[in-house]
């Protein structure tokens, strides 16, 4: 029971030191959780995974094969990409891994990838013919199938074949924000309307203090009667006990909760709406860190894709790529100077950035451009073109 299984996880959840009781469904309710990874999982959503074939001169971008049409069409009849692959950080982020079963045809080329619930999965190694290898076992398969037939982005763990869940991992930290959660609603939904102490100079039965304390809940307790006027008699007189959110320490709490939440997810604070102490500066740092965190996520797709969708004759000169360029499509002075910088050193073509933003190619813009100061030069740093001729120039 020290690693319990999803299904178990789910059923009873785990408990933990700060009195709650963390599961999938509870740590739904964590917002700056539930956000983060959501965040995590549209950002990787919305990428395309372009396919190339690897040629002597570079690399060649492929639209409309077989592969292509599946990553970036219809990876499966019921899912669009964007929600296939949300799905997929979905469960990658909650579950620690991500499972398709890879439907082919009988030529034996990739058809679909039919989503399996991660609870139903169980990957293991064995021995054939004194070769290791990995097998799945499958709800719904009579029998084990091979790790071909199955496509398997695995989370972070020690286990090369199955990551941990980041729920269990992390059970205490989201303890600690369920535990935040149902304080502020006490405070909200008790402390913080009229609540104290009625004081009498009289002598009061037990009977009497019951029959007083629950009149006095009912007239006045709750959020429902806040702001209520309390009028009190035979010499009783109210004492106020109030704790505000600041006095019990809750706001302070849930922001460090979301910090605690942005190390463990990678989403910096400032994407879970946390600007105290955002600055454009250290966001622009975070923005970075936050594509370094995408990009990994993206490589363990693009490395099983290649693994797991071509042929093996085509694995060697083909691979795949998500344009993370697109995380910057609500950043347009970002993208005009990445475009400027890019047609101002000669990289790439005007109808290459026109045709990257939308735009329709012109007649002229198959050219490259570079500033007129500019002049080859050997590994000595002696100039061998003047730019405007293809004979060398005498060394100086």
């Amino acid at each position: 029971m020290s690693r319990p299984a999803d299904w178990l996880v789910e059923v009873f959840g785990l408990p933990v030191r700060s009195g709650a009781v963390v599961s999938q469904s509870t740590a739904d309710s964590v917002t700056a959780y539930n956000w983060a990874v959501r965040v995590l999982s549209e950002s990787v959503g919305k990428l395309p995974f372009n396919v190339y074939r690897l040629e002597e001169n570079g690399r060649v971008k492929l639209s409309g094969n077989s592969v292509d049409r599946l990553l970036n069409l219809r990876p499966n009849s019921q899912q669009t990409p964007i929600t296939f692959y949300g799905r997929m950080v979905t469960a990658l982020m909650k579950k620690g891994n991500a499972y398709y079963f890879i439907d082919r045809d009988n030529q034996g080329n990739v058809k679909q990838l039919i989503d399996l619930n991660s609870t139903n999965v169980r990957p293991f190694q064995t021995i054939i013919e004194g070769e290791r290898i990995t097998m799945y076992d499958v709800k719904g398969f009579d029998l084990p199938l091979y790790a071909s037939d199955i496509f398997h982005i695995v989370g972070w763990g020690d286990n090369p074949i199955c990551g941990k869940n980041p729920i269990q991992v992390h059970a205490e930290t989201l303890g600690i924000s369920l535990s935040t959660v149902e304080t502020k609603g006490a405070v909200y939904g008790n402390l913080g309307n009229i609540s104290g102490v009625l004081e009498s100079d009289k002598k009061i039965e037990p009977d009497q203090k019951r029959q007083i304390a629950n009149g006095w809940r009912e007239q006045y307790v709750q959020s429902k009667n806040a702001g209520k006027i309390a009028i009190l008699s035979e010499g009783f007189k109210f004492k106020p006990i109030q704790m505000s959110p600041a006095d019990s320490k809750i706001l302070e709490a849930e922001d460090f909760q979301i910090d605690e939440i942005a190390r463990i997810t990678g989403v910096p604070p400032h994407k879970l709406f946390k600007l105290t102490a955002s600055t454009m500066n250290n966001m622009e740092v975070m923005n970075s860190g936050f594509v370094e965190t995408v990009d990994t996520i993206c490589v363990k797709i693009e490395q099983e894709a290649r693994a797991k969708l071509f042929a093996p004759q085509d694995q060697l000169n083909h691979i795949v790529r998500a344009d993370l360029y697109e995380l910057s499509r609500g950043d347009m002075k970002s993208r005009a100077e990445y475009w400027h910088k890019m047609l101002q050193d000669g990289v790439v073509m005007i109808n290459e950035a026109r045709e990257a933003e939308g735009f329709v190619k012109t007649e002229s813009g198959n050219v490259f451009y570079r500033p007129l100061n500019m002049m080859l030069v050997d590994q000595d740093g002696n100039v061998k073109y003047d730019g405007s001729s293809q004979e060398p120039m005498a060394r100086g």
